[in-house]
């Protein structure tokens, strides 16, 4: 049985971990060109669909805020899992699920009002916070397929020429981001109930 200080750092090495894998060199034209591709991409899908002025970039600033509000929840997600261990000093895996469920919860309120002091302070716009709540639930849908598509094809049919690169398993991801984007999503409904657009 691990005590909290070594489930502590396996967390931190498992996030480092992916950090590293997603800043190689390799990856640099690679992963990376991608993931600017696609930033762009979304900042400029207000100029596709030729919307308003106001609202061209509503895509681009709410990918920004789920973004953050993601990073932060997944630092809160290792805070507290370490921060349980200690003060149950006993390992919480026999309860993970109904702990991460608690922790979602926890997490989300936290975030909800983070949101209530900065939406307003930074005047951010509430197409923004509807268009953060639907890039949450595609990030959902999208990582839920690529788990399903890496286990069934990728990892053990397919051999992809990685050039000495290892390919990150998604389910070392999927730790930290679903919990995370599932917090992220209480928070967001949280505040639309409170600005009366959930009624």
């Amino acid at each position: 049985m691990l005590n909290w200080h070594s489930q502590f750092f396996f967390l931190l090495t498992l996030v480092f971990k992916i950090v590293y894998h997603m800043l190689r060199k390799e990856l640099l034209f690679g992963g990376c060109m991608y993931f600017i591709i696609f930033v762009v991409l979304v900042f400029a899908l207000g100029f596709f669909a030729k919307l308003d002025k106001e609202k061209r970039f509503s895509f681009g600033y709410a990918l920004v805020l789920v973004v953050l509000s993601t990073i932060f929840a997944s630092i809160m997600f290792v805070l507290t899992i370490a921060g349980a261990n200690y003060i149950a000093e006993q390992t919480i895996n026999d309860n993970l699920f109904m702990f991460m469920l608690i922790d979602d919860l926890l997490i989300g309120v936290l975030l909800y009002w983070i949101y209530r002091y900065l939406i307003k302070k930074l005047k951010i716009k509430k197409i923004v916070v509807s268009l953060s709540e639907y890039i949450v639930q595609w990030g959902l849908i999208y990582i839920t397929i690529q788990q399903i598509v890496f286990d069934n094809y990728i990892k053990d049919q397919v051999k992809i020429p990685t050039n000495g690169v290892e390919i990150i398993n998604p389910n070392d991801v999927i730790i930290f981001i679903l919990p995370s984007l599932i917090a992220v999503w209480v928070a967001l409904i949280l505040y639309k109930v409170k600005i009366k657009e959930i009624q």
